[in-house]
């Protein structure tokens, strides 16, 4: 490290570069809600015109300068913007490596280190709830910093560890959509195979009235309330920042999101298994519906118990998913929205009852449960590495050439 050159950050940096845009024509949108702290890239969601907005560029680090959102981790790389320009939040600073002296990735890695992301938390000013990062606060911290080949390959090392998380959670997000796509064709089509392996439905397949239209016959309409209850997590006496003795992981919503969990002790706590679904209980979220997580549900979420007599876990997933949108939006509490538990149990269902599509669908679905949770212990590992090196990289601690 003593090659190293002690630099003011932000002459390290480029600081919210200027970039050209024409009236009224409409650009690429993120948004704050767009960030992942989990995930490096983020891409947009919309198209607006670039009045008042921040503007950046692909390669762009998007840093949060609003509380809590900074604190919460809200930092990005753009991606994906059309014709090379984006807009978004103007609670956004727009950070970029600078020619010749820091590289791009690198610039994202150095923002999302502790000491950096830290400075700019502890130098926060205004009122309580509504305190932002000032435009200068870089001009005030003084840092070591590698040449610009070496921020080259540190952010090239760091971005391939990422590459392979991005990759490995879209797939993640191919094999749910196959889920979900075989769920709608056998439980709302009814287009699962018939005795002969053809789609029922259009291969004249005998339908009958029901209280949910024309459904399958041997087929019929079942109320939720019948099959699933609900479990509500505990807030637990203690936490741990690691595993001890007696104790397991949380599911917070932060988990869901891919966040490194806490632990907590499991005595008398409310655990869900990899094939018990989760739903979010309270706040913003209200009404997602996850699967896929082992450990104690935070007190905001809820263990949905299936009475698999009736049906498998992976079908109520399923069903609950296609619904997601419409239980989020119909929410009840006014200052902190709960989730609608009555409105959900009151849906109804169309199931068969013989076994053999329910079981058919439930072991192709568990299949691809299978393969989505080894892809996400790969991505808690891969991450797991890259935020163990991260700070000893950015330090100068180890280098790239001696991994």
């Amino acid at each position: 490290m003593s090659e190293w050159k002690e630099y003011k950050l932000s002459e390290y940096l480029v600081v919210n570069p200027k970039i050209q845009t024409i009236k009224d024509a409409r650009y690429s949108f993120i948004k704050m809600e767009d960030l992942n702290p989990s995930y490096k890239y983020v891409e947009p969601s919309d198209k607006r015109t670039a009045n008042g907005l921040t503007k950046f560029q692909n390669g762009d680090t998007l840093f949060a300068k609003i509380t809590p959102c900074l604190e919460n981790g809200k930092i990005a790389q753009a991606r994906n913007l059309e014709d090379n320009i984006g807009v978004g939040s103007t609670e956004f600073f727009v950070y970029r490596g600078k020619q010749n002296i820091s590289d791009n990735d690198f610039i994202y890695y150095l923002l999302r280190s502790y000491p950096v992301k830290e400075y700019a938390v502890r130098n926060m000013t205004g009122s309580a709830g509504h305190q932002r990062v000032p435009s200068d606060v870089f001009d005030y911290l003084y840092i070591k910093l590698p040449n610009y080949d070496e921020s080259v390959e540190i952010g090239k090392f760091f971005s391939f560890l990422d590459s392979k998380i991005d990759l490995l959670r879209r797939q993640n997000l191919t094999l749910e959509n196959i889920a979900q796509t075989l769920f709608k064709r056998w439980f709302i089509d009814f287009e699962f195979p018939d005795k002969d392996g053809n789609p029922y439905k259009s291969s004249g397949g005998k339908m009958v009235e029901s209280e949910l239209g024309e459904i399958p016959v041997g087929w019929r309409a079942i109320e939720l309330s019948n099959i699933i209850s609900f479990a509500k997590g505990k807030k637990p006496k203690e936490t741990f920042t690691e595993s001890k003795e007696g104790c397991m992981a949380q599911i917070l919503i932060d988990t869901l999101d891919g966040g490194n969990p806490d632990f907590a002790k499991h005595d008398k706590m409310i655990i869900a298994d990899l094939l018990d679904p989760i739903m979010v209980m309270d706040g913003a979220s209200s009404g997602r519906t996850e699967i896929g997580f082992k450990g104690i549900i935070g007190s905001t979420l809820a263990k949905i118990i299936v009475n698999e007599d009736l049906c498998g876990k992976n079908i109520v997933y399923q069903f609950l998913k296609c619904y997601e949108k419409d239980i989020m939006s119909n929410t009840t509490g006014t200052s902190i929205p709960h989730t609608d538990k009555d409105k959900i149990l009151s849906y109804e269902i169309a199931l068969p009852d013989f076994g053999h599509v329910l079981n058919n669908y439930e072991n192709i679905a568990l299949s691809l449960r299978n393969k989505v949770v080894n892809n996400k212990d790969e991505i808690v590992a891969l991450t797991k590495t890259r935020d163990i090196l991260l700070p000893k990289l950015m330090s100068g601690q180890i280098r790239v050439k001696d991994l």
